[in-house]
């Protein structure tokens, strides 16, 4: 699962893929700022911070 938060760690995006998918593209409509992106996937977590312009 992919889920993206915004500074005030409010969810603002969410979206499942399938195991042992390669890539995955997130179509979301984000505002301008910082996000922190959370990837879960077979137990594992990684938290990426990233700057939308």
């Amino acid at each position: 699962m992919i889920q993206i938060f915004n500074l005030q760690g409010r969810s603002v995006y969410r979206q499942q893929f399938a195991p042992r998918q390669g890539k995955v593209a997130v179509k979301a409509a984000l505002a301008p700022g910082v996000y922190l992106v959370q990837v879960r996937q077979d137990g594992k977590l990684l938290n990426q911070r990233v700057t939308v312009e």
